[in-house]
Order: structure tokens, then C-alpha cells, then sequence
């Protein structure tokens, strides 16, 4: 029944979100904001996702780079993301979204639609658009609605980016933008300088690698605390680490894991090819019981 009530706001709901989308520029948050690394970082991603191709978690070559890429539209593989709300005067901001079939308008409105990636049927990546902060959570679903913790934003315009993956469809990640206060300014990330250093409570963790634009390259992240390399990390989501990249111009999204466990206090990740500029790059990693977010910033060659 909530599908068919759902049908005729669900479809006018995607239409006016799919435009306001196309419209604004993107910006997305994860987790916490990065307040104690050394300095402002950033992410990159590689190319916006095809939806003619079959976008997995794994390349053709085998290899897993993580959830799917993109985030650059509120559809793709014949999925929408719609919110209730993309406007908040104030914080705390609580996320209410649904996913539909954009054929039918259909509502994916219960849990067993959905399969489970990384421990969660639902990842949900929020950045600001200048990429200062970024969240990462995971939203309980009610009724066909899928709601978030609330979210302590403060006034701007944030790219929404849902990862998930739906029976019988490829893995994607879909994006919306809103904003926050009553009259946010649209300020996009201005970054000029690699960052290769974040520091977090006492952890220093050092990245050596660099992104390319024609092919995928590995990236080594080097954990240490007062100077000796940390020799284990606990898991988190499945994983030793994630870590999310967002292109300083476009936002493109891309969440990527591992290639293997801890070895001398580094983590290799392969990293997809990116778009020219520079990226901000988030990565979560488990230490000491508590999810430490690590910031940098990565000129693509």
C-alpha cells in the first residue's frame, strides 16, 4: 500500500531533486569533521559511472577499489534517491530519504530489497561542498524511509552521496544536494598544495603515492604513534580501513578498501584513475577502540 500512496509525490519528488541536483555544484561529509588533522585535505575520485556498465565492487581485473563510484546524480541503474527535506534553516540536520524505482516510482521500502555491503545495508557520505567536512553514517530504515542520526551542520551547501546496493542491480552511488541555513553561500574547495600528513590524537599517519589520470595507482598509508610504526589496526565496517575521495571541482565520489591487512604500520589502497587537479582524500581507520579520521590533499597527475 505505502508503495502505491507513494507514487504520484515519489515521481514529482525525484523530478524536482534530479534538476535542483544538476543545478548545484556537489559537496559531501563523512563521519566528523577533520578539526584536529595538521591541515586541510582532500579527496579524489576517478570517472563518473557509466550506468550502461555493470558498476560492482570489483574492476574487471579482480581487484576491489570499494563501493561504487560517482555520486554526481540522484539516479543511476534505474534507482532514485529522493529526500523529504534538502533545505534546513539550522543543524542538528536529520537526513529522511527513500529509494525508488524511477520506471514506476516503486519504493524500495523494505529491508530484505536491499543487500549488505561492508556490515550496513546503507552507507551515507556527507561532504561540504568546500570539503571541510565530512560524515560517515548509516541510516536506520522505517516505513520505506531511510533516517539518519542527527547531523550538527553548519551553514553551506553539502553533496549527499547514498552507497548501497539493491537486489538484482549493480552497486551505486547516488547524490543529492542540499543546504543548510537560511542564506548559505556556495563556496567550493580551493586547494593548491598537497597535504601527505594528518595528525589525530596522538597518531600521525604519512601517505606516499601519487593519483594518475589514465591509470589506477597504488597509495600507502603509514600509520605511527610517537614516532613507532602501529603494528595492527581493529576492524571497522568489515574492513582495516575506508577511504573516501572527492575531486576538489567536480565531487566525484569513490570509496575504496584495502588491499590486504597492516604490514610495517602501512595500508595499501589501489586508488582508480582521477580527473586532472586536486582531490581530498578521508580516511577512517580504527584505533585504540575509536574510528580515527585522517585528512589529505593529492595533486592528480
Amino acid at each position: 500500500m505505502l508503495r502505491k500512496l507513494m507514487f504520484l509525490s515519489v515521481s514529482a519528488a525525484f523530478f524536482l531533486v534530479s534538476c535542483s541536483s544538476s543545478e548545484m555544484s556537489s559537496d559531501s561529509s563523512v563521519n566528523s569533521p577533520p578539526s584536529t588533522t595538521k591541515e586541510d585535505a582532500s579527496s579524489t575520485s576517478g570517472d563518473p559511472m557509466d550506468d550502461d556498465h555493470d558498476h560492482d565492487d570489483h574492476d574487471h581485473d579482480g581487484h576491489d577499489h570499494g563501493s561504487a563510484r560517482s555520486g554526481l546524480a540522484a539516479s543511476g541503474e534505474g534507482l532514485g534517491l529522493v529526500f523529504e527535506d534538502t533545505k534546513w534553516e539550522a543543524s542538528p540536520v536529520e537526513l529522511r530519504f527513500s529509494i525508488v524505482d524511477v520506471k514506476d516510482g516503486d519504493v524500495f521500502g523494505e529491508l530484505n530489497d536491499y543487500l549488505e555491503v561492508h556490515t550496513k545495508t546503507m552507507h551515507v557520505a556527507v561532504v561540504k561542498h568546500d570539503l571541510s567536512e565530512y560524515y560517515h553514517v548509516h541510516p536506520v530504515l522505517s516505513d520505506g524511509v531511510w533516517v539518519s542520526e542527527p547531523l550538527a551542520l553548519s551553514e553551506g551547501f553539502y553533496r549527499v552521496v547514498a552507497d548501497f546496493k539493491v537486489k538484482d542491480r549493480a552497486q551505486v552511488a547516488l547524490g543529492v544536494d542540499v543546504t543548510v541555513g537560511k542564506s548559505p553561500r556556495m563556496v567550493m574547495a580551493d586547494l593548491s598544495r598537497e597535504v601527505r600528513v594528518s595528525s589525530v590524537d596522538g597518531y600521525s599517519v604519512s601517505v606516499v603515492g601519487s593519483t594518475q589520470h589514465e591509470s589506477d595507482q597504488v597509495l600507502s598509508f603509514t600509520i605511527s604513534k610517537d614516532g613507532v610504526p602501529v603494528s595492527s589496526v581493529e576492524p571497522y565496517l568489515g574492513s582495516n580501513g575506508h577511504l573516501v575521495s572527492y575531486d576538489s571541482s567536480s565531487l566525484l565520489y569513490t570509496h575504496m578498501h584495502p588491499n590486504s591487512g597492516i604490514m610495517n604500520g602501512t595500508i595499501t589502497f589501489k586508488a582508480p584513475p582521477t580527473e586532472h587537479g586536486f582531490s581530498r582524500y578521508f580516511l577512517e581507520v580504527k584505533l585504540d577502540g575509536k574510528v580515527r579520521l585522517f585528512t589529505f590533499v593529492l595533486e592528480n597527475m
